[in-house]
Order: C-alpha cells, then sequence, then structure tokens
C-alpha cells in the first residue's frame, strides 16, 4: 500500500522484500526498486546497482552498475563508495583501475563505512594500487573487524602475521 501511495521509502521496502522472496520476478523488484531510486532513495540505487553488477535476474551491465552506484552516491548512500571501488578492482572487469577502487575505498573510509576500511585493507596487504604496508592493512583490518566486519578478522590475522615476518628489525 505505501508504494503505491507515492512513498518511495515504502516502494523500497517492497522491492526488497520480493528480491528476497523470488528472483523469478525480477521486473516487478526492478519496478519498485526504480520508483524508490528515481524518489531519491540511494538504497534502491545501490541495490539496482547490484543486480546490474551481479546479473541477478537481468542482463549483467557494468556500465548501469557504476552509474546506479554514483546515483546511490549523489542521493547521500556512502556505501556506494565501498561499492565503486569494488567495481574498480574486480579483475574480471576490463576497466580494472586500482587507483580508482583505492581512491572510492579511500572516500568510504573517510565516510566511516566499515567494509571499505577491509577492502582498502586489502589493497595495502596485496600491493594492489598501492605500495604493499601490512601495518596499513593491519589498522584498517582492525577498524573494520571492530565494526561487524566479520571477513576482516581472518585478514587481520594473515597481516599480522605477514606484518611480523616483514618487519624490518633494528
Amino acid at each position: 500500500m505505501a508504494a503505491n501511495k507515492d512513498d518511495p521509502h515504502g516502494a523500497y521496502n517492497v522491492g526488497r522484500i520480493l528480491l528476497e522472496q523470488d528472483l523469478n520476478n525480477i521486473q516487478e523488484v526492478l519496478y519498485y526498486l526504480e520508483i524508490a531510486s528515481n524518489k531519491g532513495v540511494g538504497m534502491a540505487s545501490l541495490t539496482i546497482s547490484n543486480l546490474y553488477y551481479y546479473g541477478v535476474g537481468i542482463q549483467k551491465d557494468i556500465d548501469q552498475a557504476i552509474d546506479y552506484c554514483k546515483l546511490a552516491i549523489e542521493q547521500g548512500t556512502n556505501e556506494g563508495y565501498n561499492n565503486l571501488g569494488l567495481i574498480y578492482s574486480d579483475r574480471n572487469f576490463a576497466g580494472l583501475d586500482y587507483q580508482k577502487a583505492f581512491s572510492y575505498f579511500e572516500e568510504g573510509v573517510k565516510r566511516q563505512v566499515y567494509l571499505a576500511y577491509y577492502n582498502l585493507g586489502i589493497l595495502y596487504e596485496y600491493g594492489l594500487g598501492v605500495y604493499k604496508d601490512y601495518k596499513k592493512a593491519v589498522e584498517l583490518f582492525k577498524v573494520a573487524a571492530e565494526h561487524g566486519v566479520n571477513q576482516a578478522i581472518g585478514a587481520l590475522i594473515r597481516a599480522v602475521k605477514e606484518y611480523k615476518e616483514h618487519r624490518p628489525t633494528a
């Protein structure tokens, strides 16, 4: 009812619920998410971006994924910075660009997006677009882990071990 009464957040919720229930009806999901996105709901734009990026029920379209991510950012959804970083750091993407990924993750960190801490840590840990810096990776993984990013725990353990093995001795 909310979606039909010009409530963009209601439309987003309907789209999200439909997405969780039935991937076979992706056109209806997109219908509601588009209503919400067009009315400024950044999480709806981010969800549409993910559908295009992963090709969930629709043709995979990286350009659309990027456009909707940027729209989500314009709409105030800071998680879009992390998602753009992920797109540009994806080895399967012809536009692989670790410098852009770094920039987007770094902006996400500035905006307290804790997945961006984890992903920026990965760039430092493996030297992707930046110099390897295990100490910096440990710092980033620690913040991410402290804020509930579960995959950061294993990365933190791994990076601490690497830091200890590669730390210069006096």
